[in-house]
């Protein structure tokens, strides 16, 4: 996330992005697991909409800003002239994702880890997060005494089930239940004016935080890729219940 957004990016957006419901118990929920530990956010799929949604509502509310998520370099709403240099460098001035979430979760920062880009093919999904989630299973059994929290956290922005067969809209644009930016944006524009008489405002979700010092406590057993699969798959269940 960044501290400094474009003046035309925050007008627009939060006028936009204002229908969100984001309740304050919420809000201060977030705050009190930053107070007690790292923060790992995850969320089903990597959205940048959402990603700039939580960063302004982040700021906003004073909620320390996550400074780090993997494969997502939002650019596009930093201050004018750090825009193309940030869209040039993309992620060739960093190291990989998993060494920045490693140093990021022990030096206390929050974190965001998406579980899955937005596709259907199953094992580019295991591979985008699993080896994420392996890393931080080593890290906590590294460092015992470390506090990781995993908050498990979405942005629902239509309840109803996504096509089976995905539409060449759903192809450009991302589906209904996981959309692209201009998707997004679109969703949540009509659903201002429409009073949300339809389908519902879109609405912050977060499920049970997971420790993970306890979750891998019952499974000394099991090397740190089988323990991260099982998360993974924990995860991805909570997010999907949420989701419903």
């Amino acid at each position: 996330m960044v501290s400094r957004i474009n003046w035309l990016a925050r007008v627009l957006l939060t006028w936009i992005l204002s229908s969100v419901v984001f309740s304050k118990r919420i809000i201060n929920q977030l705050k009190a697991e930053n107070e007690q530990g790292s923060v790992i956010y995850v969320m089903k799929n990597r959205s940048l909409i959402d990603y700039i949604y939580f960063n302004l509502v982040f700021l906003r509310e004073g909620i320390p800003l996550v400074r780090v998520a993997n494969d997502l370099n939002a650019w596009q709403i930093r201050p004018f002239l750090k825009i193309i240099p940030a869209w040039l460098r993309g992620h060739r001035a960093f190291p990989d994702d998993s060494v920045c979430l490693r140093s990021a979760a022990q030096e206390g920062v929050p974190t965001t880890l998406f579980l899955s880009r937005p596709t259907r093919d199953e094992i580019k999904e295991s591979d985008f997060s699993l080896p994420h989630l392996q890393t931080l299973v080593e890290l906590q059994r590294s460092n015992p005494t470390l506090i990781l929290r995993i908050v498990p956290k979405l942005l629902v922005w239509d309840k109803r089930p996504d096509d089976e067969n995905p539409s060449i809209i759903d192809t450009m644009f991302g589906s209904r239940q996981r959309p692209g930016l201009l998707r997004g944006l679109i969703h949540v524009a009509l659903n201002w004016w429409r009073s949300f008489v339809n389908f519902g405002a879109p609405v912050v979700v977060i499920g049970e935080t997971i420790i993970l010092s306890d979750f891998i406590a019952p499974n000394t057993d099991l090397n740190a890729h089988l323990v991260a699969s099982e998360l993974r798959d924990v995860l991805r269940r909570t997010l999907n219940q949420k989701n419903e």
